[in-house]
């Protein structure tokens, strides 16, 4: 499973469904440890994978802030494993306090964002920017010739996107849900979730899912 501090809850929720029925889970934080995912499913270690998180598409897509340097999600769609991917990670740009003052992002310090701790700083990714993530990601999803499910928390990918919240964008994470809607295969399930991604129905939707694939 990959995952965010900023999704744990949903996470670890889907984890513990999966324990009970039988399915071992491990947990990988979804913008460094892609590469890791990668290596370990072409080795046959992992028999299925909970892409929660799929920051690393994002970075790879707009070419900046990138922590994972080898494309993500291709080992799955070749090796033919059950896989299932949701949206975290999409909506922002997760760079440092310094570039943030220093305006390694132009105009971010006037777009809606959040400092997740002293450290980091998570800004709202524009309609432009998510859409080149959905593209991308939409052609890694659409690669795929084996069983992969799409399920989207359609209250908000993480934590802090709640009506009121600072990365509430109803727009921008619509424009993505609708685009994967648009292009994606017919072949490939999309599952909406009228919860948060930390919401119990959004974890319990993940899961049977997985489960599922994986019999």
């Amino acid at each position: 499973i990959t995952n965010l501090g900023v999704t744990a809850q949903g996470a670890s929720k889907a984890a513990e469904l999966l324990n009970g029925a039988g399915i071992e889970t491990c947990m990988f934080h979804g913008t460094m440890h892609g590469a890791i995912v990668e290596k370990l499913v072409r080795e046959g270690i992992l028999g299925g994978v909970m892409m929660l998180c799929v920051h690393d598409i994002l970075t790879e897509a707009i070419g900046a802030f990138q922590f994972c340097k080898i494309p993500t999600l291709q080992a799955p769609a070749e090796m033919k494993i059950p896989t299932v991917v949701s949206l975290s990670g999409m909506d922002v740009i997760d760079m440092s306090d310094t570039d943030f003052r220093q305006g390694k992002l132009p105009g971010a310090e006037h777009r809606k964002h959040h400092f997740h701790n002293e450290f980091c700083v998570h800004v709202k990714a524009s309609e432009e920017e998510i859409l080149k993530g959905g593209r991308l990601l939409a052609e890694r999803l659409n690669a795929f010739t084996s069983p992969v499910t799409v399920v989207i928390p359609l209250r908000g990918f993480r934590t802090y996107t709640q009506p009121g919240e600072p990365l509430y964008d109803p727009g921008v994470d619509g424009a993505l849900i609708r685009y994967l809607h648009e292009n994606l295969k017919k072949e490939i399930k999309i599952v909406d979730v009228d919860a948060n991604a930390n919401d119990w129905e959004f974890s319990r939707a993940a899961a049977e899912e997985m489960r599922c694939l994986m019999g």
